[in-house]
């Protein structure tokens, strides 16, 4: 099956679709869409910036004899949610779409990016019917609401992350961003900057389309410095061990990971990064190039 056009994302995808958000009540300047190879994703915006989740995504459509056919994902939604509002549409053209689960989570109970099957036509009769209307409606404005995302979240421990991180990555989506900070006492150590003490004591800000094994590197590179005239495993790590007064001050028993999952990880980090910066001046510490010094 050919795959869309650029041109046919813009004319079949973005402007049909974007005139019925605004008939929803988002307004011109709050909506965002950001199109990709196979679609669009489309967003709440405030203040020039992107709200993750997105409201939805359109993606992985193929031109067929019948027209346009992909996937509705529809992001930071459960399965049980969407499958309880496809029989209330009360159109069984419409009520028996299939549902599917965009991550490798069999809980339908659980949040991620469930995906209705089926073509631009129905999706654009799912959205202009009254159920979906107003489901959407409420994420419009839940989304300028929410500090991060409908995603849930997980706070872990460096030195023994894998059991925590298995389970959550199963259950999960598999995409995000992921924040590396100290805690002592249950209480977070704050981080002197340039434009004064971050209280989150954010020392790390990273990505990944692959959460599950990104993570698991993050964690063995802290747990011991690469042998002799190898390559640094993660990144994040290399100021930690080129520097002892870094390893006394933040012990690796004390180092706890914070995974957001989002539908777009580089973006959603790039604005973390930027934000952060814009508060503190400088960078997260481990996010900083380090200068390679010769010794002796």
């Amino acid at each position: 099956m050919p795959i869309i056009t650029t041109t046919q994302i813009e004319t079949a995808i973005v402007q049909p679709f974007s005139r019925i958000l605004r008939e929803l009540g988002l307004q011109e300047d709050a909506l965002f869409v950001k199109t990709i190879t196979q679609g669009a994703t489309f967003f709440r915006q405030q203040n020039g910036r992107r709200l993750v989740p997105a409201i939805f995504s359109i993606d992985k459509i193929r031109e067929t004899e019948d027209g346009f056919y992909g996937g509705f994902f529809i992001n930071g939604a459960s399965m049980d949610e969407i499958k309880s509002l496809l029989p209330k549409v009360q159109d069984p053209s419409l009520s028996s779409l299939p549902v599917q689960w965009f991550s490798t989570s069999r809980k339908e109970d659980a949040r991620g990016l469930p995906k209705i099957m089926c073509s631009l036509k129905e999706m654009e009769r799912l959205l202009s019917h009254p159920i979906f209307a107003s489901f959407f409606k409420q994420r419009i404005e839940i989304l300028a609401d929410l500090p991060q995302a409908s995603f849930p979240s997980l706070i872990a421990s460096l030195k023994d992350i894998k059991p925590a991180l298995d389970r959550f990555t199963s259950n999960h989506l598999q995409t995000g961003i992921y924040k590396v900070f100290s805690q002592q006492a249950g209480k977070r150590v704050p981080v002197s900057r340039v434009g004064g003490d971050d209280p989150e004591g954010i020392l790390y800000i990273g990505q990944s389309i692959k959460l599950g094994s990104r993570l698991r590197l993050l964690a063995k590179s802290f747990h011991a410095p690469p042998p002799s005239g190898k390559l640094w495993q993660h990144g994040a790590e290399e100021i930690y061990w080129q520097c002892a007064a870094v390893q006394k001050r933040y012990p690796l028993e004390n180092l706890f990971v914070e995974i957001l999952p989002c539908r777009d990880p580089k973006q959603q980090e790039m604005i973390e990064i930027s934000q952060y910066y814009q508060k503190f001046g400088e960078v997260p510490p481990f996010n900083g190039a380090i200068v390679k010094i010769k010794t002796a």
